[in-house]
């Protein structure tokens, strides 16, 4: 009969077996702390201001932008790209600007609370192809993923990818979608999901 008492491990070295009654975020999303945002449906065609390393002043494909005067992290949960048509010129980057990222865009893209479901004031601007104005350039962060230059039509080469918490856009801050090369009409649909903790 298999053993069904404490784990012997604990029984020597005090550990206890901890369940995970809801989803891992579901606190923070509950308390109004995450919001998603998103480019519309039929998405964004990526154009050369769009390519790693994104220049200063430059229209950059997708932005999540922390003002500096936020007393907030804004803490990457998750980060999204749908393929919608066209040739990929090849895969994603992060992009980022250390504070003071001076960004005076305004914002574009409006977050919707994971809680509410409704369109909400977050304390962060997201800003979808257009010019970052007042910003400097940007640096290469990590790969992000996507599709090598393939033939238009073998894919939608969807990304998802989960920051778990270890990219935080501090206030003043900004991390940024960049493609590797614009390709031919190769149009996607980003969106981010973050969590907004007090510094």
């Amino acid at each position: 009969m298999p053993y069904s008492g404490p784990s012997k491990l604990g029984m020597y070295s005090g550990e206890q077996i901890v369940s995970q009654l809801s989803g891992r975020f579901y606190e923070m999303a509950w308390r109004g702390n995450v919001f998603t945002a998103s480019q519309a449906a039929t998405g964004s065609t990526i154009v050369a201001a769009n390519v790693s390393p994104v220049g200063a002043g430059a229209a950059a494909l997708f932005t999540l932008y922390n003002p500096a005067t936020n007393i907030k992290n804004a803490v990457l949960l998750r980060t999204v790209i749908n393929g919608i048509s066209g040739t990929p010129g090849g895969g994603f980057v992060y992009n980022v600007i250390a504070p003071p990222a001076g960004i005076t865009a305004s914002a574009n893209i409006v977050p919707i609370s994971n809680n509410t479901l409704y369109a909400a004031q977050s304390s962060v601007v997201v800003i979808s192809q257009s010019a970052l104005t007042n910003s400097v350039l940007a640096k290469m962060f990590r790969p992000l993923g996507g599709p090598a230059a393939v033939a238009s039509g073998a894919g939608l080469y969807g990304v998802t990818d989960y920051p778990d918490g270890d990219l935080i856009v501090p206030p003043g801050g900004a991390v940024l979608i960049a493609a590797t090369a614009t390709g031919t009409t190769h149009i996607v649909c980003c969106s981010f999901t973050w969590a907004e903790v007090p510094v």
